[in-house]
């Protein structure tokens, strides 16, 4: 058997990094202004892959995929300021004026990022299946070879639409990786079954810069990684209505290399993120009745903090940051009945509660309150919590079915309070108001301009209503989400505070045929 997949993605919109500063969201007038009109993202993609499955025997079986592609990503975005002192600005500004960083200030210059990504691989993959020992197995294994390339550049435009003038920055990047894997799968009986595998990584990229501030350059470097990847898992059936599995692997993510290798061409040596993954959990359902927990633990030996400017921070690139413990238990029960007279019932709750803290020593220089020449302490961040981490996440729904076709169904989420920096900062408004009545107070910048505060907890409800025509398959649709028309933050990254969506309403028509 072969498959061919062929796809074309085109997409241009009006994608920015620009959001509301503090003042800006406390007044509520331009939570959907388009702040940056002359932003534009432009994406071309194609993709083709080919897959080939062939029975070998009865118990053999070979699978082999090949797939390549190519992007190509141009981002103008129009350069803006914070200071009314900056150079080259429009005369546009957005947000209050008064408040120091509480205002943005649109420039006359762009930068435009433009990347292009070529990816191609390939996969080999062996499945055997055997009995041994009264049990049944079946193994996997296989290799895939990975190679991408990227071409970055930043091209600095002198006007607030410009699509092209100076390059700023222009490099390239290779990355190859090649991986094996093996895994194999043992059912015993109708009751247990095990999953216990290992997979080796190899990774060696080279980052090699061309331009840079301006500047002609030719530096080159080049870092390499390697990693063994273990994992199991088990599962038992007690009865048709009770389960019990568990699973332990090992996490990998190996960095970025534009990361992993400096502006210099060196090694930072940036480590890898590897973590030690444990879950937990039973199933159980009785009549029409269903719930599933889980526990999970995971404690990351080296957690990689993103201080880069799509990231909400200061700096660029990424740090390593420590470890860090995430646990937490998951929760879903779902109620299930058609014998409600001529209706059938559906409703259900899914819980989740979160503990994802730095649990090592970790200090950060921060500025005190004192008046000029400032001067810095170095607070240990162990303990806080990471970044954009809520502590409880919920959801509940129920859906209620006609026998004739008419359907209606309700639903809320709810998520937790979250912070957004490593200082866990509490509320920029306080700290705003701090820096007003104390004139040798120094705070965040980013607290006043939108990017450091805490995200309060909000909630969604949304409402949903159909109806199928009998015998026709034709059904009409109407959805309202955000049926409360709440407002609330969803994040403040990259650049400023993003509003979750408002009420909208989507109505629509299936023709089944």
């Amino acid at each position: 058997v072969v498959n061919i997949k062929w796809s074309i993605y085109d997409e241009t919109s009006n994608a920015t990094y620009v959001g509301l500063t503090q003042p800006m969201f406390d007044k509520g007038e331009n939570d959907f202004a388009i702040l940056a009109p002359n932003d534009r993202l432009d994406i071309r993609r194609y993709a083709l892959s080919l897959q080939q499955t062939m029975q070998l025997s009865d118990k053999l079986s070979l699978r082999q995929i090949a797939y390549a592609y190519t992007t190509k990503r141009n981002w103008r975005r129009q350069d803006f300021s914070h200071s009314a002192s900056a150079s080259g600005l429009t005369g546009v500004v957005w947000g209050d004026p008064s408040m120091p960083e509480g205002a943005i200030y649109m420039r006359n210059s762009t930068g435009n990022r433009n990347r292009t990504f070529d990816v191609a691989g390939f996969e080999n993959r062996i499945t055997y299946n055997f009995s041994f020992a009264n049990a049944s197995n079946q193994l996997d294994a296989g290799i895939r070879i990975h190679s991408e390339k990227a071409f970055e550049q930043r091209v600095n435009g002198k006007l607030a639409e410009a699509r092209s003038g100076d390059i700023k920055e222009d490099e390239m990047r290779r990355g190859m990786a090649g991986s094996f894997f093996m895994q194999q799968k043992t059912r015993i009986g109708e009751k247990f079954a095990a999953t216990y595998g290992l997979r080796a990584e190899a990774l060696s990229y080279n980052r090699e810069i061309l331009r840079m501030a301006g500047k002609d350059t030719l530096i080159s470097g080049l870092t390499r990684n390697f990693s063994l990847i273990p994992g199991a898992g088990v599962n038992y059936n007690f009865s048709n209505n009770a389960g019990l599995f568990a699973g332990i692997h090992r996490g990998y993510a190996p960095p970025r290399i534009k990361d992993a290798i400096s502006n210099s061409g060196e090694d930072v040596n940036l480590d890898a993120e590897i973590s030690r993954n444990a879950e937990i959990g039973v199933r159980l359902s009785h009549n029409e009745l269903m719930l599933t927990m889980t526990a999970y633990h995971m404690k990351f030996d080296n957690q990689v903090i993103p201080v880069s400017e799509s990231s909400g921070g200061q700096g660029a690139g990424l740090i390593n940051a420590g470890e860090s413990v995430h646990k937490g238990l998951e929760t879903n029960i779902v109620y299930k009945s058609n014998k409600i007279n001529v209706f059938d019932l559906e409703t259900g709750i899914s819980v989740s509660l979160m503990q994802s803290r730095f649990s090592t020593d970790r200090f950060v220089i921060y500025k005190i309150r004192k008046t000029a020449p400032y001067d810095t302490t170095l607070l240990n961040i162990k303990g806080n919590r990471t970044p954009y981490s809520p502590s409880f996440i919920g959801s509940f729904w129920a859906e209620v079915a006609h026998k004739s076709g008419l359907s209606a169904g309700l639903s809320l989420q709810y998520t937790g309070r979250q912070y957004t920096d490593l200082m866990n900062t509490e509320s920029a408004v306080e700290m705003i108001a701090e820096a007003a009545a104390n004139p040798g107070f120094v705070y965040p910048s980013a607290v006043a301009n939108g990017r450091i505060g805490a995200i309060p907890s909000y909630h969604t409800l949304n409402l949903r209503v159909c109806y199928n025509v009998p015998k026709t398959g034709i059904g009409f649709s109407v959805h309202v989400r955000n049926l409360l028309n709440e407002r609330h933050i969803v994040t403040r990254r990259p650049q400023g505070i993003r509003i979750g969506m408002p009420r909208m309403i989507i109505a629509g028509i299936d023709w089944n045929f």
